[in-house]
């Protein structure tokens, strides 16, 4: 058997423990489910690229199941501290060490669209009621659906765009080559640019721009967000 298959075999084993930890918290039953749905996304993703069943990154499901991370709806979040203070619009600062969120978009699940995100972003608000500085939940995000040059070659109604605009942009990484190039062209990636292929709208727009740059990279942003609305310095 595949390492990979035993690999996701082993954690899903593990799951019932998962769910009695959940329980003895009082942590609500779609909470539970909602982090679960990651192991579809990564079963797919390993069958994508690896033509196995399994998952060929079991590390990452060390937040999970060491309750640091939780599937919220759309979106997951691991809990994590704020590095630097960071102001807000009416003058008051969030200080360097508030609590916030890091968040996680498994790659399969509902599309980003508005209804979507706000649904995860108050269910996360009100999950993580207890922690949250002045009733603050601080949201960050890194990640190469981030890339700051994003509005310069995807489509003007790109989910990708509206999901980057709930975000303060405060740090970019820029990188030769696209390193999470396979999950936008699964087992493709890897072919010489101009054969890889067109299939979807994100696939167009950065096979163009791979053909026209070479280059891509990563965003690093944050969200503030009161429990109904998102209040960002900089929207």
């Amino acid at each position: 058997m595949p390492p990979e298959t035993l690999a996701l075999l082993a954690l899903l084993s593990a799951c019932p423990g998962l769910k009695a930890a959940y329980d003895r918290r009082r942590i609500p039953a779609d909470v539970y489910w909602d982090g679960l749905s990651d192991f579809r996304s990564k079963l797919l993703e390993c069958r994508e690229i690896r033509g196995i069943n399994g998952t060929f990154v079991p590390g990452w499901f060390q937040g999970l199941f060491r309750l640091q991370r939780f599937g919220i709806g759309r979106f997951q979040y691991n809990m994590e501290t704020l590095e630097k203070d960071y102001p807000l619009p009416d003058g008051r600062v969030i200080p360097a060490g508030a609590f916030k969120v890091g968040c996680h978009i498994p790659s399969h699940g509902p599309a980003l669209t508005d209804a979507v995100r706000m649904d995860s972003y108050r269910r996360a608000h009100q999950f993580f009621a207890p922690r949250l500085y002045q009733g603050l939940l601080i949201v960050s995000c890194s990640s190469w659906l981030m890339y700051p040059a994003h509005p310069q070659f995807l489509p003007k109604d790109s989910r990708v765009l509206r999901f980057m605009s709930d975000f303060d942009l405060i740090g970019q990484k820029e990188q030769e080559g696209f390193p999470d190039g396979w999950r936008v062209f699964g087992r493709a990636w890897g072919a010489p640019y101009a054969a890889l292929p067109e299939d979807t709208s994100l696939q167009r727009a950065y096979k163009q721009w791979l053909l026209q740059r070479g280059v891509t990279g990563r965003g690093f942003g944050l969200m503030v967000f009161d429990g109904e609305r998102i209040i960002n310095p900089h929207p």
